[in-house]
């Protein structure tokens, strides 16, 4: 663990794995980044791209405990227990991965085997691919005689699924794909009901307008 800032150094040469590693878009709320202008209405701009610690300490200072998200988003993340959760299961999916293995080379002053880590990218993408199809089928399945469903059990179920199928099956690429699905521009939505988070199919707002 490191004991200073990120510097700026450090951010220009990590941005381009970063953004292969999770996209041009925020880590947290999924949608782009506004680049154009670091101020907005005279203030900074809450869609300005920063880097975001996993763990919130700002001096541990590894990649895998790096991700891009918002501006604004950073600061919800402080006070929304969802997206510390997520955070956290990154940082240990990150610290089981590839981020390490590079780490420990660099560390022992050997060049990073690209080659090995492209193919883990493209291997990874594969995956992610496949584990969204798998989300996206397993809830317009699941919703056709159902008003909605229970998030926890789906993550579990949608899990499972993966692991048969696939060997392998992270909660925390499900949480994303479910995020995407029910984004704005998805077809499902994430209600919150008695204290219980339900999917359910399309956006009930729209429809409820749209009748």
């Amino acid at each position: 663990m490191t004991t200073s800032r990120l510097t700026e150094k450090q951010k220009r040469n990590w941005l381009p794995r970063l953004k292969v590693e999770y996209g041009d878009k925020c880590f947290y709320c999924k949608e782009p980044f506004n680049h154009k202008t670091h101020k907005h209405n005279g203030l900074r701009n809450p869609h300005f791209m920063v880097f975001d610690h996993l763990n919130n300490k700002e001096y541990d200072n590894r990649i895998e405990n790096i991700v891009l998200c918002h501006n604004l988003c950073n600061q919800r993340k402080k006070n929304n227990a969802d997206w510390q959760i997520i955070a956290k299961d990154q940082l240990k999916e990150n610290e089981s991965g590839v981020f390490v293995r590079e780490r420990e080379k660099q560390t022992k002053n050997e060049k990073p085997d690209y080659g090995e880590i492209a193919d883990h990218q493209n291997i990874e993408i594969e995956s992610n691919a496949r584990f969204f199809y798998i989300t996206r089928d397993y809830l317009n399945e699941e919703l056709k005689n159902k008003d909605k469903i229970a998030l926890s059990e789906t993550l579990d179920s949608i899990a499972m699924m993966c692991m048969t199928e696939l060997g392998h099956g992270s909660q925390t690429t499900i949480r994303k794909h479910v995020g995407m699905l029910t984004s704005k521009k998805g077809s499902f939505e994430l209600v919150t009901i008695a204290g219980t988070k339900w999917i359910v199919k399309g956006n009930p707002i729209t429809e409820l307008t749209n009748a």
